[in-house]
């Protein structure tokens, strides 16, 4: 029987075999999604299925990535409050100072990079802060705290980040300040981000097993919706991937597991990596 809920083409890749994998990247030089493990494992994941696991750091429990320009994955560590940068023959370093749950990671054109930090849940005390190339850390002045910071897009002057616990998706100016919000998502617990060709926003629901694009005139689609969740159980981070970007990745923390999804326009990469569409 057919799920109206779910979108045709819809399927798990490497079902059972990502340790609590939350989030996920796209690789466009090494042609694979990108995701963290519990266990401190880096997994490479091939739109067949196949997975790699890359590397192990030794306590971490990686959850946001992100693809910098040179191939190197930057990884959130919420175990140990550190970012790693773990570049292709696996080695890591340490970015920057220790930090209070950090969660998602992501850098600008110029280089900076972002990280959401959680807070407590119901706490409102979440955040955002930025790197600079010498790895020191400066908070981004917020008018007051996000309600559960997870997923992080730079948008030139603008972040955009979920509000998990709002539950909402907000934009705020990088240097701070008030921010808006851009869509009240209520029942529902949001986790990823990605945008599309389009502009339109693309946003996972962890509950309840739930996709939903923002168009950019503002209305609310719904991509997936699957109540039983069989097919997206508990879907966190998502990006857009594969040849063209057609291809929707969703990390199924449920399901120890990617969804992938078969996207009618084509995803767009996060900033720093523009222009590296030609790596796929």
């Amino acid at each position: 029987m057919t799920d109206p809920g779910v979108p045709t083409g819809l399927r798990l890749l490497a079902e059972g075999r990502l340790d609590h994998c939350e989030n996920v990247a796209w690789d466009p030089f090494a042609g694979c999604a990108v995701a963290g493990g519990e266990d401190g494992q880096l997994y490479r994941i091939g739109l067949d299925g196949s997975v790699e696991e890359a590397c192990r750091v030794p306590g971490a429990f990686l959850l946001g990535v992100a693809v910098d320009a040179d191939g190197a994955v930057i990884a959130c560590d919420v175990r140990q409050g550190r970012i790693h940068r773990i570049d292709p023959s696996g080695s890591s370093e340490v970015l920057g100072p220790e930090l209070p749950a950090p969660n998602y990671p992501a850098l600008a054109a110029d280089g900076t990079l972002y990280v959401s930090l959680e807070g407590r849940h119901r706490g409102g005390d979440g955040g955002i802060v930025a790197l600079d190339a010498s790895g020191a850390a400066t908070p981004v002045p917020l008018a007051r705290p996000l309600d559960f910071g997870n997923a992080l897009l730079v948008e030139g002057d603008h972040l955009i980040v979920v509000e998990s616990d709002g539950p909402r998706v907000s934009r705020v100016p990088r240097d701070g300040g008030e921010r808006e919000t851009l869509v009240e998502l209520p029942g529902t617990v949001p986790d990823g981000l990605a945008r599309d060709a389009e502009g339109g926003l693309w946003i996972s629901c962890y509950q309840p097993n739930r996709i939903v694009r923002l168009a950019p005139g503002g209305a609310l689609e719904t991509i997936a919706d699957d109540v039983l969740g069989w097919h997206l159980p508990m879907p966190t981070g998502l990006c857009f991937g594969g040849p063209g970007l057609r291809t929707v990745l969703v990390a199924c923390l449920g399901g120890w597991s990617l969804a992938a999804i078969d996207s009618p326009v084509a995803g767009r990469l996060p900033e720093r990596l523009a222009g590296a569409e030609e790596g796929t």
